[in-house]
């Protein structure tokens, strides 16, 4: 379900975004928005735009392996030519669809911005590639948002267990000092038992 919801927010995000002319040499977001132009899809467009989403359904629903095995296709295919904007398109994808295995904003997010930097993409292809370049970036933020949060989660776990370890030598100092203090009030106790005997004694009469 969550895959389908986020082919469809890509989708309709494409079609508030979509750009005509813009200025692809400049990859500032206030720039590009600033230049951009908005019109309706061509139908050739919306065909290519359609052919995005239906590898990204398609792939979304592959299992671990099939994914795996069009990812070495895809990289085979570049092999052969580097220049191809679909296979690039489609590598881009495989690294940032929140569905793959195989996901890597580390990699997705130069792959895009490369294809961003091409001086012949159609305003659909520039919008399909700044949804997932959007994307990305919210994806890389969350993650390190993540990552400085289980550095001060296990910040904490560490100051929590120093704690803890200097609480256990208190104790046992404690327990400690009790066992010193329990020996010595048994050899008063014995004293008070041995001084208390004798004064118990009766005194030795005289002949």
């Amino acid at each position: 379900m969550k895959k389908h919801l986020f082919l469809i927010i890509l989708f309709l995000g494409m079609v508030v975004s979509a750009c005509g002319t813009t200025d692809r040499q400049n990859l500032k977001r206030t720039e590009l928005k600033q230049a951009a132009v908005t019109k309706t899809f061509s139908s050739s467009e919306t065909a290519e735009i359609s052919n995005y989403l239906a590898f990204a359904e398609e792939f979304s629903n592959a299992s671990p392996e099939a994914q795996k095995q069009t990812l070495i296709a895809t990289n085979q295919q570049l092999t052969l030519n580097a220049n191809s904007l679909l296979h690039r398109f489609k590598l881009a994808m495989i690294y940032a669809l929140p569905s793959s295995t195989l996901l890597d904003v580390q990699k997705a997010q130069p792959m895009l911005l490369s294809i961003l930097r091409e001086n012949h993409l159609t305003g659909a292809q520039t919008a399909y590639a700044h949804m997932l370049f959007d994307y990305v970036i919210a994806l890389n933020k969350a993650n390190k948002s993540d990552h400085e949060d289980e550095k001060h989660i296990e910040s904490i776990l560490q100051k929590n267990e120093n704690l803890q370890s200097k609480l256990d030598s208190l104790q046992q100092k404690l327990a400690s000092t009790q066992q010193k203090l329990d020996a010595a009030q048994q050899q008063i106790d014995e004293l008070k038992n041995i001084e208390k005997s004798m004064g118990q004694r009766e005194p030795i009469q005289k002949k």
